[in-house]
């Protein structure tokens, strides 16, 4: 049946109905699930080296890449990954950090996008299938450079990525990381480095 409804919008972009959450307004906090599209990229990693590459390619000569005074150490790369509901989607995006503007428009690359909200439920079934890929860009190199991935967003967004609900104790499941506190502590720290940048 997900054969049936997948749809390959190139070599590494895919569409499909996916079912998701959503409120049903009748004041008993009921939920429906109903099929809406969903657009992703399936290897995160390609798509990760493909903007890389596009920031520093010796062919074209465009060398981008920057460590911005010595902020970034000269051996990493950083990712930085968030997401944001607008426009009635969600999406999912990344963007290198080691470029002069690295919140602008253009050096950002969505890789998720759905039209439903952007609940831990939603957020789990729309990013199970990066759990894995996102964990393991932390063990891969870009020409000698070590990756080093971060999280970013609103708090809502921080909150159902992190496992919890607002400034309390844990509730909901974690999406991606497996020690949500050591992770929550790096980003807060990345943060205070990524604000001087």
């Amino acid at each position: 049946m997900r054969a049936e409804s997948e749809q390959y919008v190139g070599e590494n972009l895919c569409t499909e109905l996916t079912p998701f959450t959503f409120p049903v307004h009748d004041g008993h906090n009921t939920i429906e699930i109903r099929n809406v599209p969903m657009a992703y990229v399936k290897d995160l990693w390609q798509k990760i080296e493909d903007m890389l590459s596009m920031n520093d390619n010796d062919i074209t000569g465009v060398h981008r890449l920057t460590w911005h005074e010595g902020r970034i150490p000269s051996d990493e790369l950083w990712v930085k990954f968030g997401g944001d509901k607008g426009g009635g989607s969600f999406k999912m995006s990344f963007q290198i950090v080691n470029v002069e503007n690295p919140n602008a428009a253009n050096n950002t690359c969505v890789f998720c996008m759905f039209e439903a909200s952007d609940n831990p439920v939603n957020l789990r079934i729309a990013l199970k299938r990066y759990r894995d890929q996102i964990e393991d860009l932390e063990s891969k190199t870009w020409r000698g450079k070590k990756i080093k991935t971060f999280l970013s967003g609103d708090y809502e967004f921080l909150c159902h990525m992190y496992g919890l609900s607002g400034a309390s104790a844990p509730t909901h499941p974690r999406v991606f990381l497996p020690e949500a506190h050591k992770a929550f502590a790096r980003t807060l720290n990345a943060s205070l480095q990524l604000e001087q940048i």
